[in-house]
């Protein structure tokens, strides 16, 4: 009875090992050589990227959000996490290049057609998301010329941004001093430039130095005082004092 038992017992195990045997030529069969380790290692990929909580596009566009909501003053250019980005950018863009190009895999299968499906995903997201942080911060850089505060975001500037607002300006200056009289696009009052003072009330506390006389001319809020043309429309741009009717 004792070796009936075992008997049957050795006959299982034998016919379950024939059975995975045969089950893995069966899978080698069906599926390319490469399926297997493809599916390990975006399984180890997946797992890293879920164990690393931070997801730069992520990141960029939240602190996008945090910066127009505060009133859209420029910060440092974050350029670890924009190189993070880019970074993600052109591994997904090799990735799915690398499986469109590989003369043994089929695209209509499922599984490399969801593959190739993700990256393409993946990568123009986070094309998106850094394009859109890139183009905010342009138009930051473009609107502080217009309100004649370029010279107060230099310190926020990545190089290659000082590098394009000094050409924005260059184009602008020729731009202006192409005409027979000379244009100042950036100025927003209608007095005429004959004009030689404007009176103007101050909003806030601020002292500096005349250009025109050299004087140490202090303001407070509600003091009116008249100045000469270009320093007053500089003060005003810049939200300091505020023009007198």
């Amino acid at each position: 009875m004792l070796y009936r038992f075992f008997s049957a017992g050795a006959t299982i195990t034998s016919r379950y090992a024939r059975g995975c045997s045969k089950f893995k030529r069966l899978s080698h069969y069906l599926y390319p050589r490469s399926f297997f380790s493809t599916v390990q290692q975006h399984a180890t990929q997946t797992h890293a990227q879920m164990t690393d909580s931070a997801d730069p596009s992520a990141e960029l566009i939240n602190e996008l959000r945090a910066l127009v909501v505060s009133g859209g003053a420029l910060v440092p250019f974050d350029e670890r996490k924009v190189h993070c980005v880019v970074d993600n950018i052109s591994d997904s863009f090799r990735r799915l290049e690398s499986i469109s190009r590989n003369p043994y895999v089929d695209p209509s299968q499922m599984f490399y057609a969801g593959t190739m499906k993700y990256y393409k995903a993946k990568y123009l997201r986070d094309k998106r998301c850094v394009v859109a942080y890139l183009l905010w911060r342009q138009s930051q850089i473009t609107k502080s010329w217009w309100d004649a505060r370029d010279n107060m975001i230099s310190s926020v500037l990545a190089p290659c941004e000082r590098t394009f607002l000094q050409e924005y300006n260059d184009v602008m200056v020729e731009y202006m001093t192409s005409f027979a009289v000379p244009l100042d696009l950036r100025s927003f009052t209608w007095r005429p430039p004959s004009t030689q003072q404007l009176e103007v009330r101050g909003l806030v506390n601020h002292v500096f130095v005349s250009s025109v006389t050299g004087a140490v001319i202090n303001l407070y809020k509600g003091k009116q005082i008249l100045l000469d043309f270009e320093e007053a429309e500089s003060l005003i741009q810049q939200g300091v004092v505020e023009l007198v009717e």
